[in-house]
């Protein structure tokens, strides 16, 4: 979406419902994924996007009901259907880095999730045993409707 001689400002990238490929150290092995920003205040807050459901979430009903459909054909800038686990807060990133990585190329703004998407995420979220009242909050504040 950016082209290097025309780079995109940092309120550009750093909007909750974009989507974002970044490069994971956190992962096993460590490579490139696309995450959701979700929350910015005060930190920034993602959700993994993963081709597929892993067997220990299917097999737990508060972890399956956290995986929200990405389709493809909303999202042309996924490669398939995918999920957003709504399970787990990722918080390995700052917006420092972010933008280091989107201005080394590492990094790229994917598009961002529609609007029935963001209904869903935040749904989940709100009904959600697993996470912390904070990120539902921060959550609830910033992942609005484009």
């Amino acid at each position: 979406m950016s082209h290097p001689s025309n780079p995109l400002s940092h309120k550009e990238i750093l909007t909750p419902g974009n989507v974002l490929v970044l490069f994971c150290d956190f992962t096993t092995p460590p490579k490139e994924k696309y995450l959701i920003l979700i929350s910015t205040n005060p930190n920034l807050l993602f959700f993994i996007v993963n081709s597929n459901i892993n067997e220990f979430k299917q097999g737990l009903d508060e972890l399956l009901e956290a995986q929200i459909p990405l389709e493809l054909k909303d999202h042309p800038f996924l490669k398939h259907d995918s999920y957003v686990d709504c399970s787990k807060v990722i918080r390995h990133f700052d917006a420092t880095e972010v933008i280091s990585q989107m201005n080394s190329g590492l990094g790229s703004l994917k598009g961002k999730i529609e609007n029935r998407v963001r209904a869903q995420i935040r749904e989940a979220v709100n009904q959600s045993r697993i996470l912390e009242n904070r990120f539902k909050r921060a959550i609830a504040a910033e992942l609005n409707d484009s």
